[in-house]
């Protein structure tokens, strides 16, 4: 059947071949050589983004302006003063307002 094959490798096809090949080798390695402490329980970055992504936040509507007749942008501030994350162009957030009662 490998007398049928008619296909050729490039040299840097080739490379790539040999390096996915070595590729176990490669990672046992990298294993045996890791430290043997166990994990962290929490992670820096997983907390930082807890802090900045909170699941729910209070905020209150700080001012209201009009951008033309079908417009407006509403600038929100936590209860506690500092403004609420800056939102990048197409982002959403869900907001519900506490109701006034059937």
């Amino acid at each position: 059947m490998a007398d049928k094959l008619n296909y050729k490798v490039g040299m840097i096809g080739a490379l790539d071949m040999l390096r996915f090949k070595n590729m176990p080798k490669v990672r046992e390695k990298a294993i045996q050589a890791a430290s043997s402490a166990p994990l962290p329980k929490t992670l820096t970055t997983n907390e930082k983004a807890k802090q900045r992504h909170p699941e729910k936040q209070e905020v209150i509507v700080a001012e209201i302006r009009q951008n033309g007749a079908d417009a407006k942008t509403i600038v929100l501030k936590t209860e506690d003063g500092p403004p609420s994350p800056r939102s990048e162009p197409g982002s959403t957030s869900a907001c519900a307002s506490p109701s006034a009662g059937p």
